[in-house]
């Protein structure tokens, strides 16, 4: 099953399911499809791992604002059209790193943080298009989207930290989601405060969890 956030090129049976299961388009159908008439080569991205049926959930983003807001749009596809050809959020980091980009860098020290405190590491949202694109997905107030992947031993509070400490040192900001298993992520800053009810997302719908049971599903990966 592919992961949340993972990029696909569809084939031509992929790209006709997009346009037939369009579950909602901004600012509306007519504005997405020419978007996609100009950028043909677009991957859809992942929503979720859970599929509803044969159909897995995605969406597409495009390099272009309208209203204030970016352009975008939520469909779903068959299995095989989304498994074609696909880059995961931790092959992204790598072609990130190897690519000369400007997220080379950070993402290098990201990297280096993660093999210490015992975690994968992916990237998603804006950079992770711009990566694999090569297109203007980017702007000076971009966040770096991660999503971490614990494994055993992992030292959470320890990456936490360590993020924290490399925005103080560049002017990067960081916003980063933590894999719970079962095909749940939650925001790591809301995991950490430990707050009663945590937002969580990749099911059907987001949904509330306890604390405790966000610490179950990450006792079950460990």
């Amino acid at each position: 099953m592919l992961k949340r956030h993972t990029l696909c090129y569809l084939d031509e049976g992929g790209i006709r399911a997009l346009w037939a299961n369009l579950e909602s388009a901004f600012p509306d159908v007519q504005t997405v499809r020419q978007m996609h008439h100009t950028f043909p080569h677009i991957p859809v991205i992942v929503r979720r791992e859970r599929e509803t049926g044969a159909s897995i959930p995605v969406g597409l983003s495009f390099p272009a604002f309208c209203r204030g807001s970016r352009c975008r749009a939520a469909s779903g596809v068959p299995a095989e059209a989304a498994q074609t050809q696909y880059i995961t959020p931790e092959q992204i980091v790598e072609l990130g790193v190897q690519g000369g980009t400007a997220f080379s860098g950070p993402l290098r020290a990201v990297q280096a943080l993660a093999a210490r405190a015992h975690v994968r590491v992916g990237i998603f949202g804006s950079a992770a298009l711009a990566i694999v694109t090569g297109l203007s997905y980017v702007h000076t107030n971009s966040d770096l989207d991660l999503v971490i992947y614990p494994e055993p031993g992992a030292d959470i509070p320890l990456f936490a930290h360590g993020l924290e400490q490399f925005q103080r040192e560049t002017p990067c900001m960081v916003d980063a989601e933590l894999c719970l298993g079962d095909g749940y992520y939650g925001k790591l800053k809301e995991i950490l405060a430990k707050p009663r009810s945590i937002l969580i997302k990749g099911g059907q719908t987001p949904k509330l969890m306890s604390y405790c049971e966000v610490q179950d599903l990450l006792h079950k990966m460990s």
